[in-house]
């Protein structure tokens, strides 16, 4: 059996003594009031706090066990594990510069700085938690020092470069002992820097293949995706949390679901959301052109250009349609967009009245729709519809073996429990 404990509550009773005047004093003479003096000075009210024998990070200790009744094995997602005694860890903060604000890029950084600089790191592998903590097992060759970290990578066929300046700062070593004497009752203050460090340290492995979202992990190899309607599909993913309990350290690991879109051409998105069945002849409404703007915009697309895949960012649609969006072409002079990408792709393309996709913002550049497809693991982040909605709950009522499945899977894999 398993008790749910909380801090303590100081429960305060004020009691008032009720009026008991009886008619019989309710007489002339008493009637008359003498002048009420007026006092401007506020009532003085006692807000001290009460004080408690235990602070506010300490935790009650439980009075006992039950001892009536029959006792039964329950199978539950918590995980018991074993911290050894000799395990040491050193907190470090870091720095960006210029600033990230992104968890997911600031991870980005930090990895291509331990892959620069293994040899000025002595090979020791960084726990990073996404915002300004670094934990390592052994203490780096340094107390302070700066990296250089260069991001490179290509945006709509050009490269791009990113430098920043990584700073190191060693703040103090771990107090790990503390979540031992914990465990073993012999100190009540809840080791809460040592329970952060070794989440930290429990998520890190999987954030080099894994999509992140929250504090959740989600990938299409931990289950079989379920399609949801207008082009939405689920993840399956897990979360993970190490914490004390009753019978010692135990990792609490659960299976869940999220909306994510579908790696399907961007025309068949659209035509799903816009409930057309046919594109041949569909020709599209300012009505229709503004919401597919609000489906695509800021929406990761790729395209194949020269045998090589190039990821463009949605920003708008054009005013007209492909066919009748004219661009310069030598020596034809203008040509439509349409005519153009089927030249230069050499394919007989479909959809002529399909709006193209802006995919410059200062100087819009388009390229008709019908080339892209929605690039993979990118999280639907707007508000389901009701249908949605119910496939949603249908999926995250798994069974209990298909559950214990997705666990056992994600922990062979990332934390290396069997």
């Amino acid at each position: 059996m398993f008790s749910k404990e909380g801090p303590s509550y100081a429960h305060v009773l004020v009691q008032g003594k009720k009026s008991s005047a009886s008619k019989t004093d309710q007489s002339p003479s008493k009637a008359v009031q003498s002048p009420v003096k007026t006092d401007k000075t506020p009532v003085q009210t006692d807000k001290t706090p009460i004080k408690t024998d235990e602070s506010p990070s300490k935790l009650p200790r439980r009075p006992g066990y039950g001892k009536s009744g029959v006792p039964c094995k329950v199978r539950a997602n918590l995980l018991c594990t074993q911290l050894q005694k000799e395990v040491k860890m050193y907190f470090y903060e870091v720095k960006f510069s210029p600033a990230i604000w992104s968890k997911k890029w600031s991870t980005k950084v930090i990895l291509q700085l331990y892959v620069d600089s293994k040899h000025l790191l002595n090979q020791h592998k960084l726990a990073y938690d996404g915002k300004s903590c670094v934990y390592t097992s052994k203490r780096l060759p340094f107390e302070s020092e700066d990296f250089d970290v260069k991001l490179t990578g290509t945006n709509g066929g050009k490269e791009w470069l990113m430098e920043y300046k990584v700073s190191f700062k060693f703040i103090r070593e771990v107090d790990i002992t503390s979540l031992n004497q914990f465990i073993e009752r012999s100190r009540t203050d809840y080791p809460q820097e040592a329970i952060k460090a070794l989440n930290v340290v429990l998520q890190t492995p999987p954030l080099a293949t894994y999509e992140l979202v929250g504090d959740s992990f989600f990938d299409r190899s931990l289950g079989d995706p379920r399609s949801l309607t207008e082009g939405l599909e689920l993840w399956v993913g897990y979360f993970q949390s190490l914490r004390p309990r009753q019978m010692g350290l135990s990792l609490n690991i659960n299976s869940l679901a999220r909306p994510f879109y579908q790696t399907i051409d961007v025309y068949e998105f659209v035509a799903k959301n816009l409930e057309v069945r046919d594109l041949s002849g569909y020709i599209m409404s300012d009505k229709d052109r503004i919401k597919a703007i609000c489906l695509l915009k800021d929406l990761m697309v790729e395209m194949l250009h020269e045998g090589r895949v190039v990821r463009y960012k949605v920003y708008a649609l054009s005013d007209q349609p492909a066919v009748e969006l004219m661009v310069s072409h030598d020596p034809e002079g203008e040509i439509s967009l349409f005519d153009r990408y089927s030249k230069l792709y050499l394919t007989q393309m479909k959809y002529p009245n399909l709006h193209a996709i802006q995919i410059r913002k200062s100087t819009p550049e388009y390229i008709p729709m019908e080339l892209f497809k929605i690039a993979p693991g990118q999280r639907y982040r707007s508000t389901l519809n009701a249908k949605q909605v119910s496939g949603m709950r249908k999926a995250n009522c798994q069974k209990p073996t298909d559950r214990e499945k997705i666990i056992k899977k994600a922990c062979i894999r990332h934390i290396c429990l069997t």
